[in-house]
């Protein structure tokens, strides 16, 4: 088994126009940061890559979706989406193939998301009424509460659960982890993974 199959999401970090994911490696149980953007035009010309372990950059596909692959030649791979259009059409297409169950936990301003940016709100009413189960665990603050309110009508269940700081969601074979900058506004970046390290943690 590869290092990178062991290894699990921790946090996301950025600093100085860097921005990283922090993963933990399971059979070592040492943090590992990853480059995952840099404004450092002489070193990656300011695209938006994921890098490998070694440092060395894989190139963008078309701009906007990253992808790596097992290295064992399996079907699991792992995207970082970029951009509105193409992050909103990439979710749409994953709620399109859930079949049985839909999980999210997001932070206050997550609900906001989904009932505000009309094509995944109508999306998620697609999948409430093919009979999937979507649970969305958020903290209900008296600010978002208009919100949360809304998001009953588009999903199975709503819990809150006091001070939630990550955003993501797991289906039946999938992890998605959402960068959220402003409440109300679409979704800009995301990572996907079909690992079942992911999927099933």
């Amino acid at each position: 088994m590869s290092d990178k199959s062991l290894a699990i999401l921790i946090s996301y970090h950025s600093d100085a126009g860097n921005e990283y994911i922090i993963s933990r490696n399971l059979e070592s149980n040492i943090l590992s940061p990853t480059l995952l953007f840099t404004r450092d035009i002489e070193n990656l010309t300011g695209e938006r890559v994921l890098l490998t372990s070694s440092t060395q950059p894989l190139p963008p596909q078309n701009g906007k979706n990253i992808t790596t692959s097992d290295d064992d030649g399996g079907d699991e791979k792992t995207e970082v989406w970029y951009g509105i259009e193409y992050t909103i059409n990439k979710t749409l297409q994953t709620l399109s193939e859930v079949k049985y169950r839909f999980d999210n936990c997001g932070d206050v301003r997550h609900p906001s998301i989904i009932v505000t940016t009309e094509p995944v709100r109508k999306a998620f009413i697609d999948v409430k009424n093919r009979g999937v189960k979507t649970r969305f665990i958020t903290e209900i603050t008296k600010d978002n509460l208009h919100y949360c309110k809304q998001l009953v009508q588009v999903v199975s269940e709503v819990r809150h659960l006091d001070g939630v700081k990550g955003n993501f969601a797991v289906g039946e074979s999938f992890y998605a982890g959402y960068a959220i900058a402003q409440e109300a506004r679409p979704l800009t970046h995301v990572i996907y993974s079909t690992a079942k390290e992911f999927v099933e943690q």
